[in-house]
């Protein structure tokens, strides 16, 4: 619990009105131009529009599914991309909803569950990275069976995508109260 209090004062100390502009106009750009971009490219060389990152829940079976139609170069290019754009997007939608969390939240008070939520975009960005070597492992291995990375990789993203779910419905719960409070302390 010290450590979380920590982390989070941390947070509240360093993320400034700036500083939140800055991850808006990253994560937007993310969202309008890259992504898109990304997805497209992603499509050519995979020879498909389907992928563990985007799905809520898949099987194992469906993950080989996509293993063998991706082909040998389609796997590659899903490896490839898993590390190196698949962490810059992360970091990118962490760093919109650390900060995004922590102007919100800092003024709402410091019990416990507060605190919390400045966590949900970290395991957010924990399972996302779990989940991309889970399925990196797979494609990486076929046509061998990966029995445990197959298993793990639906669950961390599910995992990720619940995270980051709870995430923006955090932010906007936050956000109403901390509308709300506002005003009140206008009408007295």
């Amino acid at each position: 619990m010290k450590l979380l209090r920590s982390i989070t004062h941390w947070l509240d100390y360093l993320v400034t009105p700036r500083i939140w502009a800055a991850s808006l106009v990253i994560f937007l750009m993310f969202m309008i131009v890259i992504l898109p971009h990304e997805a497209q490219r992603s499509a050519l060389a995979t020879g498909s529009d389907s992928s563990p990152d985007t799905s809520l829940f898949y099987t194992p079976e469906d993950l080989y599914d996509m293993a063998d139609t991706y082909g040998p170069e389609g796997r590659a290019y899903y490896i490839s991309s898993r590390f190196s754009f698949d962490i810059i997007w992360p970091i990118a939608y962490l760093l919109f909803l650390t900060c995004s969390i922590t102007l919100v939240f800092r003024n709402l008070g410091t019990a416990l569950w507060i605190r919390l939520v400045y966590l949900l975009p970290l395991l957010g960005f924990c399972f996302d990275l779990l989940e991309n070597s889970a399925a990196s492992v797979v494609m990486f291995r076929y046509p061998d069976v990966s029995p445990v990375a197959a298993f793990l990789a639906p669950w961390f993203t599910l995992f990720k995508w619940v995270s980051i779910a709870a995430s923006f419905a955090g932010l906007a719960i936050g956000t109403g109260v901390l509308i709300r409070k506002a005003l009140s302390n206008r009408s007295r």
